[in-house]
C-alpha cells in the first residue's frame, strides 16, 4: 500500500499519466502560471533544444496568446473565463477558440476545470477541432447562400413534407405571391391553398415523384390568396432528400402566371368571335352572290330584248333610247363582273375556294376565253391577237386560270383607245409557262405600278371609254395565281401600254 502510494504521489507517475491524454495539456495555479505540461502541449507550443518545457513558468495567457497569434480580443474571453473558475464562480469553463500559425488556421476547444483538493490549481484540456470547425464553417456558409439565395430569388419557393403537405419553409416571395405572412403560412397545409382540381392532379404527379417514376415535374396550378381569390401559377416541383437518404420532402417552385392565362382567354375568346364573324361575313356573301346574280342576268336579259326592239326604230327617240339601253348594259356588265370578282376573291379569302390542278392546254383555256371579252373588244372597235407556240400543257385549274385571263383581258380592252390591238402570247420559262396579255393603251407612271396588288392601296382610273373599275380584279389574279403556284408581273410605259404576265407550272 506505502509502495502503491508513492508511485501515485511520484513525479514520473504524474507525467506519464498527463502525456496519456490525447488533447494538450496544461496545469497552471492561481496566478495563471504553467505548472505542467503533457506531450501533446509540448509538439504543439515546441520543446528547446534541451528537451525542457520552454512553458513552465510562464503566465499560460501570455504563452496562449504569443505562441497562437491570437489577438488580446480573442484571449479575453479565455482570461474571463480561467478567472471565473479560480475564483469558484464556477467549476469549470469550455471555449472554442482560433490558433493562427504562420501555415495555417487551428481551431481548439479548451475546457478548465478547478482541481478538488483545494489547491487552487487548474488544469486546461485543449483539443483540437479544426476539421470539425471547418465543417461547422462551411455548412454555415452555404446556409447563408442558400438563404440568400431563398430569400432573394423572384420565384416563390416552398418545402412541403411529403407524406402530410405541411408547408415547413417558404420564401417571402411566396408569401407576397397569396398574401400571407411567413408565420401565417407555415401554419396551413396544400390542401388549404390549392384549388381543388388541380390539387388531384399535383398529388398524384407527388405520388410518381416519390416511387421514383420520375425526378420531377411541372404543372399550371391554382392557390387560394388570402383575400379567397384565385392565382394561376407554374409550379415546377422537385424530391428533397434532406438526410439523403428518404425522399420525405419536395421543393416546389411557382411564378405568377394569371396575367398570361387572362390574357390566353382572351385570345381564345376573340377567336370565337372572330370565328363567328367571319362565318357570318361568309354566310352575307352567299346570300349576296345567290340574290344579286339572279337580277343582274335579269336586267341584262331584258335590256337585250329592249335594244334589238329599239333597233327596229327609225326615230330620234329610238336613237335615244338605244343610247340609254347601251349605257344600261355597260354599267349593269361593269357590275356584275365586279360582283363576280368579289365573290371569287371573298371565297380566297376563307379558304373555300375549289382548287382542282389538272394536266390541260393553256391555248384551249386561252381559245375559251376569248369569246367571254369579244363583245367588250367589238365595241370599241380593238383587235385581239394570239401569239400561240406550239401548244403546251399545264398543271393548274382550268376555271382559276379562266378567270385570271378574263380580267387581264377585261382590263386591257378596259384601257386601250378605240382601234388598239391586245395580244395574249405564251411562252415556256424554265418550269413554268409564261402567259402575258400585252396592250396598246395609255399605260402606268411607275410609282402607280406597286399599288396595283395591293388591298390596303386603293389605285383605280377610268377606262378610255370611262369605263369604271375597282382594283379588285388585279387583286384577284394575284390570288388566283400564287394558288396553283405561279406568280404575275406588269410592265408598263405611260401612254405606250402595259403588259401583264402570269406563270402557271409546265407538264414536262
Amino acid at each position: 500500500m506505502n509502495i502503491n502510494n508513492s508511485l501515485l504521489n511520484s513525479a514520473a507517475f504524474a507525467q506519464a499519466a498527463l502525456d496519456s491524454v490525447s488533447a494538450n495539456v496544461c496545469i497552471i495555479d492561481k496566478a495563471g502560471i504553467i505548472l505542467a505540461v503533457n506531450q501533446r502541449w509540448r509538439d504543439f507550443f515546441q520543446t528547446n533544444s534541451s528537451g525542457t518545457e520552454s512553458s513552465i513558468g510562464l503566465n499560460y495567457l501570455d504563452i496562449c496568446t504569443t505562441a497562437t497569434g491570437s489577438r488580446s480580443e480573442e484571449a479575453l474571453p479565455m482570461y474571463e473565463g480561467i478567472m471565473s473558475v479560480i475564483h469558484g464562480q464556477a467549476e469549470e469553463f469550455t471555449l472554442e477558440y482560433p490558433c493562427h500559425s504562420p501555415t495555417e488556421l487551428r481551431w481548439f476547444r479548451a475546457r478548465v476545470t478547478r482541481f478538488r483538493d483545494g489547491s487552487g490549481n487548474i488544469v486546461i484540456a485543449h483539443e483540437l477541432i479544426t476539421g470539425q470547425k471547418l465543417a461547422e464553417n462551411k455548412l454555415k456558409m452555404s446556409e447563408l447562400k442558400f438563404r440568400a439565395i431563398f430569400d432573394n430569388a423572384p420565384l416563390g419557393i416552398a418545402i412541403v413534407e411529403m407524406n402530410t403537405g405541411n408547408i415547413v419553409l417558404v420564401n417571402p416571395t411566396f408569401c407576397n405571391l397569396l398574401g400571407y405572412t411567413e408565420e401565417e403560412f407555415l401554419k396551413k397545409n396544400l390542401v388549404d391553398i390549392s384549388y381543388p382540381t388541380d390539387l388531384e392532379v399535383n398529388i398524384a404527379l407527388t405520388a410518381k415523384l416519390r416511387r421514383g417514376e420520375i425526378n420531377s415535374f411541372s404543372m399550371e396550378k391554382r392557390y387560394f390568396k388570402k383575400d379567397n381569390s384565385t392565382i394561376w401559377t407554374n409550379l415546377t416541383v422537385a424530391g428533397l432528400k434532406i438526410d439523403r437518404e428518404n425522399l420525405e420532402h419536395f421543393v416546389g417552385i411557382v411564378s405568377d402566371i394569371t396575367e398570361i392565362r387572362n390574357n390566353s382567354e382572351k385570345l381564345k375568346e376573340n377567336a370565337q368571335n372572330l370565328e363567328a364573324l367571319n362565318a357570318t361575313k361568309d354566310k352575307f356573301f352567299n346570300i349576296i352572290a345567290h340574290d344579286l346574280r339572279n337580277p343582274f342576268a335579269g336586267i341584262l336579259g331584258v335590256n337585250d330584248i329592249l335594244r334589238e326592239k329599239v333597233k327596229g326604230l327609225e326615230d330620234i327617240k329610238s336613237k335615244e333610247l338605244l343610247k340609254l339601253s347601251d349605257m344600261i348594259q355597260t354599267s349593269a356588265k361593269s357590275a356584275f363582273a365586279l360582283l363576280e370578282n368579289l365573290m371569287q376573291w371573298a371565297r380566297s379569302q376563307t379558304g373555300e375556294i375549289s382548287f382542282n390542278p389538272m394536266i390541260t392546254s393553256i391555248d384551249a383555256i386561252i381559245e375559251a376565253t376569248i369569246p367571254l371579252v369579244s363583245g367588250n373588244a367589238f365595241e370599241k372597235n380593238i383587235s385581239i391577237h394570239l401569239d400561240l407556240p406550239a401548244g403546251k400543257f399545264i398543271f393548274a385549274d382550268p376555271i382559276l386560270t379562266n378567270t385570271i385571263l378574263r380580267n387581264l383581258l377585261t382590263n386591257a380592252i378596259k384601257f386601250t383607245f378605240p382601234g388598239g390591238k391586245v395580244t395574249v402570247s405564251t411562252k415556256v420559262s424554265d418550269d413554268f409557262v409564261e402567259i402575258s396579255v400585252i396592250d396598246t393603251g395609255i399605260g402606268m407612271k411607275a410609282d402607280n405600278i406597286d399599288k396595283l396588288f395591293r388591298i390596303d392601296s386603293k389605285f383605280t382610273k377610268l377606262g378610255t371609254a370611262n369605263e369604271r373599275g375597282t382594283g379588285l380584279g388585279l387583286i384577284l389574279c394575284k390570288e388566283l395565281t400564287e394558288i396553283q403556284g405561279g406568280t404575275i408581273q406588269v410592265e408598263s410605259k405611260f401612254g405606250e401600254g402595259s403588259n401583264f404576265t402570269f406563270t402557271l407550272p409546265l407538264v414536262k
